[in-house]
């Protein structure tokens, strides 16, 4: 089985007192944390256990590669930031609870042509201990569509102690991510189903007109992707008070990508609430603007007008 086969990539924690005896306690976390978000302890205990996750970032990715994606493809990871993970423990509609995120750790994966998209979702769905949700076929009531896989493994987590560690992977072509960047422009409202109804009518029209389109042309190549080499270039991704956007890149050092990330969010806490803070992965040609393809939103790049992009449309 794949995840057994790659399990020993994973970093047990370096010490004791950053160990887990049980998700209960993850989950203790992450409700302290939302009860007192400015807390400088309930904040360093969120980001230790986001540390705890990224220290499986090779057993994720190693996971995702035995897969097999297709030739041309891209492959991003971010790291769910802090402030995020407060909305969505904090969302009235589900119970969720920090050691069952799936997505703490999110996987990227944008394909060509929504064959592709089928044909990689189908080896997700073959591993061990996997499940798909498949919003092609049943698109959420956003339009949103996608194929989010999500994998479990099991992690070391103290001495003689495993937690079942899961992560999410999106799987979608190049016109569905165009459509959910474009979507999470709106704000966090529309993206979980609130707000104006007049952009979501808009939205899922959009969505419905850009899955009509790949229905019909299936394996037709939407945008030209570079080959993935599978490269382990990290970057963090934050935006100073003033200026453009920055990219820090760490190429293969997941604990110096995560200490200058923390810093950052200390000693910008109020920036940490405009949700500027990312890292992400990229392959090692071409990274920045791979990631700018993959994040636009964190990377300043502006978010263009379906109109002028989609494939039955030209610009009016």
């Amino acid at each position: 089985m794949i995840a057994n086969q790659i399990q020993s990539r994973c970093q047990p924690p370096d010490i004791d007192s950053a160990a887990y005896p049980s998700l209960g306690a993850i989950d203790r976390i992450g409700a302290t944390f939302c009860q007192s978000p400015d807390n400088p302890r309930c904040v360093k205990e969120i980001q230790d256990y986001r540390s705890f996750r990224m220290r499986c970032l090779a057993t994720t990715l190693g996971i995702v590669y035995e897969c097999k994606p297709p030739p041309n493809v891209i492959v991003s990871v971010r790291l769910k930031r802090l402030d995020s993970i407060r909305r969505k423990l904090n969302r009235a509609s589900a119970n969720f609870k920090l050691g069952g995120l799936d997505d703490v750790i999110g996987v990227r994966v944008i394909c060509q042509s929504l064959l592709d998209v089928r044909d990689f979702s189908s080896r997700i769905e073959k591993i061990p201990q996997s499940r798909l949700k498949d919003y092609v076929d049943n698109p959420a009531v956003t339009g949103y569509r996608g194929v989010h896989g999500i994998l479990a493994f099991p992690q070391p987590a103290g001495a003689g102690i495993e937690l079942r560690a899961r992560f999410e992977v999106q799987v979608r072509t190049y016109y569905q991510h165009r459509w959910a960047v474009w979507s999470e422009s709106h704000g966090e409202a529309v993206k979980v189903g609130a707000g104006n109804s007049d952009e979501h009518r808009r939205l899922f029209q959009i969505s419905e007109r850009i899955a009509q389109w790949e229905i019909d042309n299936p394996d037709v190549i939407q945008t030209n992707l570079p080959q993935s080499v599978g490269a382990r270039s990290i970057a963090v991704c934050w935006k100073p008070e003033h200026g453009p956007a920055r990219l820090d890149f760490f190429d293969e050092d997941v604990k110096a990508a995560i200490d200058w990330l923390q810093y950052l969010e200390e000693k910008h806490t109020e920036r940490r609430r405009e949700a500027l803070l990312l890292v992400g992965l990229a392959e090692h040609s071409e990274r920045k603007s791979l990631i700018q393809l993959t994040h636009p939103l964190y990377t300043g790049v502006r978010v263009i007008d379906p109109n002028y992009w989609m494939p039955d449309r030209t610009p009016d």
